[in-house]
């Protein structure tokens, strides 16, 4: 019930919002002040934040915890070259950068990297898997997210060529599969709920009593 909550909540405030919107940056920033409200008053300890440059040099939109968003103009997401952006990154020459797969990629490889921990390898694919990422257009969110399958990292973000000096403990391991799943959200209150889901599932003290007296 927390999450429908939530979900509900985030959805009616951004769409009272939306026609206010006239560029991408103001879609995203009413999504960051709005979930930053929701999560201060539901005693959420999580913080909206910009992901800060990733290894291969590109900046996403926002990030809480493990979750990327990458934003796009209010109802662009309807496009398939839009989705195509906002999940496998805009074309630049023969390779595409920018995009979900290589934020998802660039948090996990930076989180295992920094680790004083000698394995690396399966630090790296426990945050790529516990990791998810939303395209957010203000009507649709697209969820990408990764699992074992058919793919190799290095083909799906040109890991060696993109990064240059990466780490011995990745490259030598990049052609292990992996693949990136999506799913699209044409309700955004269906969407949040998967998004708050997410969000929720790792901490079990956001069930407290205080939160569930709100309702």
């Amino acid at each position: 019930m927390l999450v429908r909550t939530l979900a509900s909540r985030l959805s009616e405030a951004l769409k009272s919002d939306s026609s206010n919107w006239k560029s991408e940056h103001d879609l995203q920033y009413a999504f960051r002040d709005n979930l930053e409200r929701l999560l201060k008053e539901f005693n959420i300890p999580e913080e909206v934040e910009e992901h800060g440059r990733v290894f291969t040099g590109r900046i996403p939109d926002s990030r809480i915890g493990r979750i990327i968003f990458e934003h796009k103009k209010f109802g662009y997401l309807k496009t398939y070259s839009v989705q195509n952006d906002a999940i496998r990154g805009r074309k630049k020459g023969n390779h595409r950068t920018g995009g979900l797969i290589e934020y998802l990629i660039s948090h996990a490889f930076k989180a295992a990297n920094n680790s004083p921990s000698d394995d690396k390898l399966n630090l790296f694919y426990n945050e790529i898997t516990k990791s998810v990422g939303y395209a957010f257009d203000g009507q649709t969110i697209i969820r990408c997210e990764f699992v074992k399958g058919s793919s190799q990292l290095n083909d799906l973000m040109n890991i060696p060529e993109e990064s240059g000096a990466i780490a011995e403990w990745l490259q030598n391991d990049a052609a292990i599969p992996w693949e990136y799943h999506t799913k699209i959200f044409n309700d955004i209150k269906d969407g949040f709920s998967d998004f708050f889901r997410n969000l929720l599932r790792k901490d079990k003290s956001i069930f407290n009593s205080t939160n569930l007296a709100k309702f």
